[in-house]
Order: C-alpha cells, then sequence, then structure tokens
C-alpha cells in the first residue's frame, strides 16, 4: 500500500507506477494521482495505446454536489473523448467518499485491455480517511 497527500492510499499492481505530477492543465478539481502502467506518462498528448491510466481528482471544497457514493466495486466507463484531455480512449466516474468528492479519469489504451483487471482491483483498494 502506498500512502500518498491528501489521506490517500492505493495499492500498486506490479509494474505499475503511481505520480502526483499534474496530468492536465487543469486546478480546480485538484489532480490527488495518476496511477499508470507501462513507461512513463507522455509530458503532453495522449497516453499510449499500451497504457491503462487513472487520475483521481478532488473537488475542493466539497460542495453537495449530489455526487453518488463510492461504489462497492470500480467499473469501467464507457470511453470517448474528454474535454481537456487528448486522445479519444478516456472514461470519467464521479463519487463521494468520506464527505469528499471525486472524479476519476480513466484511460485505457486500444490495446491495453488485459491490464484493466489489475486497473481496476487498484482502484477497489483506494483508501480515503
Amino acid at each position: 500500500m502506498i500512502a500518498l497527500a491528501a489521506a490517500l492510499s492505493i495499492v500498486l499492481p506490479h509494474g505499475w507506477h503511481v505520480t502526483t505530477v499534474p496530468q492536465m492543465a487543469v486546478t480546480d478539481p485538484v489532480q490527488r494521482f495518476a496511477l499508470y502502467s507501462g513507461a512513463r506518462l507522455p509530458a503532453t498528448g495522449a497516453p499510449k495505446q499500451t497504457q491503462v491510466v487513472a487520475i483521481l481528482m478532488e473537488q475542493e471544497p466539497a460542495a453537495r454536489s449530489g455526487f453518488p457514493r463510492r461504489p462497492r466495486r470500480f467499473k469501467l466507463p464507457r470511453c470517448g473523448t474528454m474535454e481537456n484531455a487528448s486522445g479519444d480512449r478516456w472514461g470519467e466516474i464521479v463519487f463521494r467518499d468520506h464527505r469528499r468528492d471525486f472524479y476519476l479519469f480513466v484511460w485505457v489504451g486500444r490495446s491495453s485491455t488485459a491490464q484493466v483487471p489489475a486497473l481496476l482491483a487498484a482502484l477497489d483498494s483506494l483508501r480515503v480517511s
């Protein structure tokens, strides 16, 4: 288990990486971390087609957003284009955990679907306190 800033922790799959370096040119919501498979994420443009990426962002301060409760198990969202993100393989999940509002942006490269179960297991291990 890796402890991250802002009272978050996650279990990384073997060979996966986590960074707190911002991956999107967005400051609100606040990026908490990016979890990814494979090589380092590109500085600009979409992730590689062989990668799976999850970027967790938090709305601060938490609002009475009506975000749904965190799911018991995360599921892959429908993927497509996303504002402020390069590429056409992004999906979004919004949820609330410990009175905190989160956006989870997921990238699934065309050649990376075999990595999706590891991604979902890692997301299920996310602890918010």
